[in-house]
C-alpha cells in the first residue's frame, strides 16, 4: 500500500524533511506500480499479436 504523508495543518519547518521523505517514498511507490503496469501491457500486447496457431 502506498503510504500517505504525514498531515501537516501548519507549515513546520521541522516536519519538512519528515514530509519530504514520505513524499520520496510515494513517489518512488508509484513508479514502481507504474512499471509494473507498464510490463502488464507489454505482455498483454505481445500475446494479442501473437499469430494464429493455425
Amino acid at each position: 500500500m502506498i503510504a500517505e504523508p504525514p498531515h501537516v495543518d501548519v507549515p513546520d519547518v521541522e516536519a519538512l524533511p519528515v514530509y519530504v521523505q514520505e513524499l520520496g517514498r510515494t513517489v518512488d511507490a508509484l513508479d514502481r506500480a507504474l512499471q509494473g503496469a507498464r510490463r502488464a501491457v507489454a505482455v498483454r500486447l505481445a500475446e494479442l499479436n501473437r499469430p494464429d496457431p493455425e
